[in-house]
């Protein structure tokens, strides 16, 4: 939980944009890349090799940054070590999906990285299309060395609907400055197609060699999918482990908007403390804020004890502020909660109305009074002047 809060800082503006950016989720489930040794199954991937020969632990991600990552080391020689193969997905065999991956091999040339897919029909038949329309039952987009050792490559993959007619390969590798490096072969799903799953591994590699594997992703491609541009410019790994659209990513996505339930978020601050959830150590610009909250209608209730203002008087003289108004010491050690100290602000307005009124209905029988006592008095001036005459 904590390194999760560490890392909300740094993530957060990227979570709020790829709320929008991605309108559709990874179809992968990530929820089991966490650090340590592959099992059996591993919640969906299931490894390629040996259990010791597929480790999740932290390392460098193609941006830099410190992520898990899925390392494949052969102990012995030939044969698929590292890597894994994903469930059956559900797809619309008329629709077209992306598979993406960011590898990097290290030591030797020994071998080759094998990324690839399998699609079935709904007898668990594996079969695809070339685009040419022959019949490729182990379809596979690269099988072949890394160009350079020790860097990281992007592979692009794309599987069409089973009606495309296009001819071109769409396919690519790319290095992280988004070069395009290779063309990968493009394939398309029969009319029987009805699951698919995300492959890639290390296929007869040396011992000591070292391949990683980091963000796979599977996307239909329908406009609502995080472009490749998008997958080699985002930093903190776009689409990896901890992302927004992976299932085991802190953070939710409901249509265009994205949440977080678990915890306290801490902007310019690694420690949001206990009591909010969202801390931000410097500056908030905003063209509106809404706070709900209590409000201060109460002070016009017939019961509400109104101060009299020589008791107002007698406590601006002892404590130097306004009854319920914090002091200025109290302000600089504990900040205002702006809520609170809107209602408690509209609170003296509302008795200094009280005042007004209760000043006016004075002023009015004042001025009655005062009306009644200057007709007097001109009665009286008539009266003395003719007695005097």
């Amino acid at each position: 939980m904590l390194g999760k809060l560490l890392k909300l800082s740094a993530y957060f503006f990227f979570f709020l944009v790829s709320g929008v950016l991605f309108g559709q989720q990874n179809m992968l489930d990530l929820s089991s890349w966490i650090e340590g040794v592959g099992n059996t199954f591993d919640n969906g991937f299931k490894r390629e090799g040996a259990e010791s020969e597929n480790v999740r632990e932290p390392g460098s991600d193609p941006f830099g940054n410190s992520s898990i990552v899925w390392r494949g080391t052969p102990e012995t020689l030939g044969g698929r070590h590292g890597g894994w193969y994903t469930p059956n997905i559900n797809i619309d065999h008329t629709k077209t999906y992306r598979l993406t991956v960011w590898v990097k091999k290290t030591n030797s040339n020994t071998g080759s990285t094998v990324f690839s897919f399998n699609a079935f029909n709904s007898g668990s038949t594996q079969q695809s299309l070339r685009l040419n329309g022959t019949v490729r039952n182990n379809p596979v987009f690269f099988q072949a060395d890394l160009p350079t050792l020790d860097t990281w490559y992007l592979l692009v993959g794309f599987v069409h609907g089973s009606g495309y007619t296009g001819t071109q390969n769409m396919g690519r590798i790319y290095d992280v400055q988004g070069t395009e490096v290779t063309e990968l072969e493009d394939f398309k799903f029969t009319t029987q197609a009805v699951r698919i799953r995300h492959r890639v591994n290390l296929y007869s590699g040396a011992i000591g060699d070292n391949q990683f594997h980091y963000a796979p992703t599977l996307f239909e491609v329908n406009g609502q999918e995080p472009s490749v541009t998008e997958l080699l410019n985002v930093a903190t790994g776009s689409l990896g482990p901890g992302a927004p659209g992976n299932h085991n990513s802190p953070w939710a996505t409901n249509a265009n908007g994205v949440h977080y339930n678990d915890g306290n978020v801490g902007i310019g601050t690694e420690d949001p403390g206990t009591d909010w959830k969202l801390a931000v150590n410097g500056k908030i610009r905003s063209k509106e804020i809404k706070v709900e909250t209590g409000w201060a209608d109460y002070v016009f209730e017939k019961n509400y004890p109104l101060p009299t203002l020589q008791e107002v008087e007698k406590h601006i003289a002892e404590k130097g502020h306004l009854i319920n108004i914090p002091s200025a010491v109290e302000v600089e050690a504990n900040g205002i909660e702006l809520g609170e100290m809107n209602k408690l602000l509209l609170e003296k307005i509302e008795e200094l109305t009280l005042y007004l009124l209760e000043q006016h209905e004075i002023n009015q029988k004042q001025s009655t009074e005062l009306g009644i006592l200057k007709n007097k008095i001109k009665v009286l001036e008539r009266r003395t002047l003719k007695n005097i005459n």
